[in-house]
């Protein structure tokens, strides 16, 4: 819950309606690992839709982490922008495909991630100050990135896209049955 609310203040989740056309912010939370001290992760996404080819751009992640008692708060940072960027690289590019009951891509030319270039302009990671039990950080920004990514596309475009990664042909053909 701190995490969550954290989150949703420091990403300005309250301006939603005033974001501009093709334009959505989403937000998921989970919490990770070990049951009885879990890690709590928010994470908000402001992401851009283009209508026309279906093509999805993350502008903007927000992230909060409640990992119990944290020594060190630029590494969690550190580590959290990682899982954060590697979430939305799976959940935009990130395929294998099987032929002949093997993996098809061969090598990264063949297994897309995204470039820098195709990198949100900023990612800023908030821990949650705690004096639990220290847990792990290594996961969770991962297990957000996805469901937060496919809520700020249906928050800028209505349609919710169902299969991932989020490839601009499977984000068109959501847009163009949403309109039907």
């Amino acid at each position: 819950q701190n995490a969550l609310r954290l989150v949703a203040d420091r990403a300005g989740w309250d301006r939603r309606s005033s974001l501009p056309k093709n334009v959505g912010l989403g937000i998921a939370g989970v919490t990770a690992q070990e049951k009885s001290s879990p890690t709590w992760t928010a994470t908000v996404i402001q992401a851009r839709v283009d209508p026309d080819t279906g093509a999805v751009r993350a502008e903007k992640i927000w992230c909060a982490v409640d990992a119990g008692l944290v020594v060190n708060p630029d590494g969690v940072r550190n580590q959290m922008q990682g899982s954060l960027l590697f979430g939305l690289s799976n959940a935009l590019k990130e395929r294998a495909t099987v032929k002949g009951g093997q993996i098809a891509q061969t090598n990264f030319h063949e297994y897309q991630l995204l470039r820098m270039n195709e990198m949100p302009d900023d990612v800023e990671v908030y821990v949650v100050q705690s004096t639990e039990y220290p847990t792990g950080v290594g996961e969770p920004g991962v297990t957000t990135v996805l469901p937060a990514l496919s809520n700020a596309i249906f928050a800028a475009s209505g349609a919710r896209v169902r299969t991932s990664p989020f490839l601009p042909d499977r984000v068109l053909k959501a847009l163009q049955e949403q309109k039907a």
